[in-house]
C-alpha cells in the first residue's frame, strides 16, 4: 500500500507541475502580447510627427495626393491594399511601360 501511495503522490506532483507550467506559459504569452501592443502604440504615436512632416513635404513639392494606395496580391492569392507616401508624380503607374502589381485596376490615390 505504501508503494501505491508514493506513485499517486508522484503523479499528483507531476500533474500540478504541468498545470503550473501551462499557467506560467499562458501568463507569459499574455504579458508578451500586452507589451507588444503597448510598444507598437508608443511607436506609432512617436512616428506621427514624422508622417505629418512627410505628408506636408510631398504636398508642398507637387500637386496631387500624398498617399499612394495600390491593391496587391499576397500569399495564397489574397488581395490587400498597400499604402505608402507618394514618391513619384501622380499617375506615373498608368504610363506605358510602368511595372504593374498584377492586380486589375492598377493603383488608386487618396
Amino acid at each position: 500500500m505504501l508503494r501505491a501511495e508514493g506513485i499517486n503522490q508522484a503523479v499528483d506532483t507531476t500533474f500540478d507541475s504541468d498545470r503550473s507550467e501551462r499557467q506560467r506559459l499562458f501568463y507569459e504569452s499574455v504579458l508578451k502580447r500586452l507589451v507588444d501592443v503597448l510598444l507598437a502604440t508608443v511607436g506609432l504615436i512617436a512616428a506621427l510627427p514624422i508622417w505629418v512632416a512627410i505628408t506636408l513635404a510631398v504636398k508642398l513639392d507637387s500637386p496631387g495626393p500624398s498617399i499612394f494606395v495600390q491593391e496587391r496580391v499576397g500569399q495564397h492569392g489574397r488581395r490587400f491594399r498597400f499604402y505608402k507616401f507618394r514618391t513619384m508624380y501622380t499617375d506615373a503607374d498608368r504610363e506605358p511601360g510602368a511595372r504593374r502589381s498584377g492586380v486589375a485596376g492598377g493603383a488608386q490615390e487618396l
